[in-house]
């Protein structure tokens, strides 16, 4: 997350109102609070293609409005 905000990104407002203070890097949520975890953009990363591609089709992450709008940038 530091990376990102050093080039300029902000962090969306949904995901400090949903942190938890378990971590500055990541943080768990329940499934059911995915579809209130609302930005710009979602950023995921992968160890290969296919590994994307399959997290795009999982239904709890259909639930991220990101992933609804087609905002993912997913690095491998």
């Amino acid at each position: 997350m530091d990376f990102l905000l050093d080039l300029g990104f902000t962090s969306a407002p949904a995901v400090d109102a949903l942190a938890n203070g378990e971590s500055s890097f990541y943080y768990t949520i329940s499934y059911e609070q995915l579809d209130q975890l609302d930005s710009d953009v979602l950023v995921s990363y992968h160890d290969t293609p296919e590994e994307a591609a399959a997290f795009l089709t999982v239904a709890h992450t259909q639930a991220l409005p990101a992933v609804q709008s087609g905002a993912v940038a997913q690095v491998i």
